[in-house]
């Protein structure tokens, strides 16, 4: 009796998954434009993306596979037509209960999409923890941010000419996104010394955010072709070491948080080796570490890397550095006005 309501179970799930996968595709045929932005988006690559297929391989954990395959059963790991659409029109748009919406066309739709789900969530031992830690917790940041009156898709899905969201959903791999982000200036404070400074101004969080192991590389080095020096460089981002819990165990506890937080402007000096007598060359990049070596941060084995910023100091004085982030800004703030314009209007 309990296996033939077990296979029963299975039976109706299964139907459910192929019924929302058939929802996908309708939804796909009815909005070709968004569709065709969605598919380019790192949404729906989400379960079958090469890093997060490595990751998932190190740490078959279900509850990663919920939020980068919700139409799939977590308990599965084969990639399927299913776990393919990765967070598809469906998974944000569509009631979990879907039914025949008013206008007889459309099924049930969410009133808003809601993002926290899969952006902020603790550890999987929190319950074992006498203090739960975030293992992400971008909408906590998000909300005591200067932007915590706007929704995430103010940033993230910004509307074009004609008022539609764009579903590309840039994020950590776009440089223009990051180049929104934030403000960055460079000077020479000293013979072999350079002031950066980065502070959050297009962001409703702190940078980086999302996976705990991501971080920002600030490095410089002195230009000699005849004798390449070594470069200067620090990372910003959220430190970690184990702890053992009053129960006994051992969890993986937050030592230090040195990113650049929405309201916490960061400044960094970097003594660069060589640098009296040269011009410098310094850089900001957005990094995603797929798993940390001890604890030597330069040993970090990255799965891609995102040039944000950077430019050449000159011997004597002079400066010349990319300006991007301050022109990126300048351009969301027209846009967001035009959107608070356009949706007043309405």
């Amino acid at each position: 009796m309990l296996l033939a309501i077990h296979l029963w179970l299975v039976a109706v799930g299964a139907q459910a998954i192929v019924d929302r996968v058939a929802m996908n595709v309708a939804c796909i045929g009815c909005h070709p434009i968004q569709a065709a932005q969605w598919e380019g988006s790192e949404h729906a690559t989400a379960y079958t993306d090469a890093p997060f297929q490595a990751a998932l391989l190190r740490e078959p954990q279900a509850f990663c596979r919920a939020c980068h395959a919700p139409e799939q059963d977590a308990r599965l790991s084969a990639i399927t037509p299913a776990s393919s659409i990765g967070v598809g029109c469906v998974g944000c748009h569509l009631d979990p209960v879907a039914t025949p919406g008013a206008d007889g066309r459309h099924l049930s739709m969410r009133a808003a999409v809601d993002c926290d789900g899969c952006h902020e969530f603790g550890f999987p031992d929190d319950a074992l923890r006498a203090h739960p830690l975030a293992m992400q917790r971008t909408v906590s940041e998000h909300r005591s941010s200067p932007f915590g009156d706007q929704g995430c898709a103010s940033c993230h899905l910004p509307r074009d000419a004609a008022g539609l969201h764009d579903h590309r959903i840039a994020v950590t791999r776009d440089p223009d996104t990051l180049a929104r982000a934030l403000a960055i200036a460079a000077e020479r404070v000293g013979p072999s010394r350079i002031r950066v400074r980065l502070a959050v101004v297009g962001a409703g969080h702190a940078v980086p955010t999302g996976d705990l192991f991501r971080r920002l590389e600030i490095g410089a080095m002195a230009i000699d072709p005849h004798d390449p020096q070594r470069p200067a460089r620090r990372w910003l981002g959220r430190r970690f070491a184990t702890r053992v819990e009053p129960t006994g165990i051992e969890v993986i506890a937050e030592v230090a948080d040195d990113r650049v937080h929405a309201d916490a402007p960061r400044e960094l000096v970097l003594e660069v080796p060589g640098a009296d007598g040269r011009d410098v060359v310094w850089w900001v990049s957005h990094q995603r570490v797929a798993f940390p070596r001890g604890d030597d941060p330069a040993a970090a084995v990255l799965d891609g890397e995102t040039p944000i910023g950077g430019g050449v100091l000159v011997h004597g004085g002079g400066s010349h550095f990319r300006a991007r982030a301050d022109h990126a800004r300048r351009d969301r703030d027209r846009d967001r006005d035009r959107d608070r314009d356009r949706d007043r209007d309405r």
